[in-house]
């Protein structure tokens, strides 16, 4: 309905902090540790989850999301 949804998470801001720099990096944002644990050391996962994520930013979230379940 195009309503705000407040920030309610107690990690919001470094959620926040990290998904800003995945933008230009994306495995900052598996390097979340407390998160991630050693997943972000896992390149077979981290290749796939940024070259996912950069089609986010560059097609948008529908497309991207279309593309991943026609796979």
């Amino acid at each position: 309905d195009g309503s705000t949804i407040a920030a309610n998470d107690p990690m919001w801001s470094d959620l926040t902090v990290a998904a800003e720099a995945a933008r230009l990096r994306p495995h900052a944002w598996l390097e979340q540790r407390h998160i991630y644990g050693d997943l972000a050391e896992a390149p077979e996962f981290t290749d796939s989850f940024a070259s996912w994520l950069d089609r986010i930013w560059s097609e948008g979230v529908t497309a991207t999301v279309t593309a991943f379940i026609s796979e």
